[in-house]
């Protein structure tokens, strides 16, 4: 994008090209919905008219929103940072009003009955630390046999790199 865009020099400076992609695309639809590849101009009416564009004839749900805006303000500010515009942040305070809930299903208990009965039949200790210690993959995939204390009935976890 001319005016703010990652050059190649720029991108290496930027520790994810996922994080790249998810800018290139959504930084796209705005350079087209703002009829310019110019976007170090917009001001903070048009990126609240570009919010309302989204909810309205994007028909983007408010989480989808959020996320949307949530790139833009960290490009502005990975830009502003590398020198690369002057300024405030035109998408600061957009997601104000955006609602935040997010409606998380409760596991089928059958389907969670089903998956125990495998975990035993398949002796998957990992599934065990995820559904009664509530640990994380990363938490718990590093355990090796020497971590776990069956006198003492400890299991001591590290994060392993």
């Amino acid at each position: 994008m001319a005016g703010v865009g990652a050059d190649q020099e720029d991108r290496r400076t930027i520790n994810s090209s996922q994080q790249i992609a998810n800018w290139d695309t959504k930084l796209r639809g705005l350079a087209e919905w703002l009829g310019s590849d110019h976007l170090g101009t917009i001001t903070k009416q048009q990126a609240h008219s570009y919010k309302l564009h989204m909810l309205g004839e994007k028909g983007y749900k408010d989480g989808t929103c959020r996320g949307c805006i949530s790139c833009f303000s960290g490009f502005w500010n990975w830009a502003r940072r590398a020198g690369k515009l002057e300024g405030g942040n035109p998408w600061e305070g957009m997601k104000v009003g955006l609602s935040t809930k997010s409606t998380r299903k409760a596991l089928d208990p059958e389907v969670l009955a089903a998956a125990e009965i495998k975990a035993d039949k398949l002796e998957d200790i990992r599934f065990w630390f995820g559904r009664y210690q509530g640990l994380r993959k990363e938490d718990y995939c590093g355990l090796k046999w020497c971590d776990i204390n069956m006198e003492d009935k400890t299991i001591n976890l590290e994060r392993y790199e």
